[in-house]
């Protein structure tokens, strides 16, 4: 949720002090006696479109959201009330499933305002990837990175945050194109200066583009677990599966429990053959979120490429429950179906 930069009392309002009051119990995270003194603010009639908002977020963080969404409302209706309002409307709007309306509320905070916050246009380009508007998206995170880049005051964490939603955007507009992920995996040569140029090469060349937001959020922010793991991701897609495993490793050292890195590590390990290390993965990536279909998905990918009907078995088991976690996971029903299954 965003408040001004400059939401500081003014010393010569009546209110001054009652506010000032009830902003350290914002920042101390005492929301009832925040809500109580900007409460006794606007009963006294002395509220301005702050005062609002600061209590709309009160209420947010204290998930009464119809009580937010209310206060938000109110300082949106005084006059000079800035784009935060829009900002923190959207984040209720967007959690309740209603991305249209939270879009709206980003077009008021960025277009009629000018907003120049970049978690705004992140924000917004989140959604926009929601509703398959790739190419919209990757402008705003192209205009956030431009934001952040001008800005010596923000942390690394949030300029390689930006870099891998650019990245993220990519890859949904990649994995999005019907023409690029029907090709597959079938370039003989990426290196080759022609690789573009090959039809058979698209899903690979596709790949690198994410891949290079990926590898600068890694190098802006290394302890950046999820970039780490899409890189070693890609690179297990890229054929590059000793890369991968180097990458998954850091993700899983920065994040001992992140389920991600251990199913891409497995479906790495897979791809060098060395089967009972992938399984061990695999359940590792079970173990730390039993509710992960991609991780069911990748330890039945390794059972179905090994021999046996025990095997085969436990891979047509683990495939189904992927897909009683996420009917319709298309990487679980693909493989079921290379094995001749039902899925």
């Amino acid at each position: 949720m965003d408040r001004p930069d400059d939401a500081e009392p003014d010393k010569e309002d009546a209110f001054g002090d009652l506010r000032a009051r009830a902003v350290k119990h914002f920042t101390n995270k005492d929301y009832d006696s925040a809500i109580a003194d900007f409460t006794d603010i606007i009963r006294q009639g002395g509220a301005t479109w702050e005062d609002y908002n600061m209590r709309g977020m009160s209420y947010h963080y204290k998930k009464d959201l119809d009580l937010a969404l209310s206060d938000y409302a109110r300082a949106l209706a005084l006059p000079d009330h800035r784009e935060f309002v829009h900002y923190n409307r959207s984040l209720i709007l967007r959690d309740r499933g209603d991305i249209d309306g939270a879009l709206a509320e980003l077009d008021a905070a960025i277009d009629k305002h000018q907003s120049k916050a970049a978690s705004h246009y992140l924000e917004r380009a989140e959604l926009y990837v929601r509703k398959s508007k790739f190419d919209e998206a990757i402008a705003d995170n192209d205009t956030a990175i431009d934001l952040l880049s001008k800005d010596e005051s923000v942390s690394p964490q949030d300029k390689a945050y930006a870099y891998f939603m650019r990245g993220m955007s990519k890859e949904r507009k990649l994995q999005a194109d019907p023409e690029i992920m029907k090709d597959g995996k079938l370039c003989k040569d990426l290196s080759s200066d022609k690789a573009g140029e090959n039809a058979d090469c698209r899903y690979e060349v596709a790949l690198l583009v994410p891949l290079l937001d990926f590898e600068a959020a890694a190098v802006i922010y290394p302890e950046y677990a999820q970039a780490h793991a899409e890189i070693g991701w890609i690179s297990a897609e890229l054929g590059n599966y000793q890369k991968a495993v180097e990458s998954n490793t850091k993700a899983i050292k920065l994040n001992p429990t992140y389920s991600t890195a251990y199913s891409n590590r497995c479906l790495a390990y897979n791809g060098l053959k060395q089967r009972d290390v992938a399984i061990a993965d695999c359940n590792d990536a079970i173990r730390h979120d039993s509710n992960s279909a991609r991780a069911w998905t990748m330890r039945g990918l390794v059972y179905a490429t090994r021999r046996g009907r025990s095997n085969r078995n436990k891979a047509i088991s683990d495939l189904r429950h992927a897909l009683t976690l996420s009917p319709g996971y298309p990487d679980a029903i693909s493989i079921l179906k290379q094995m001749g299954v039902k899925p």
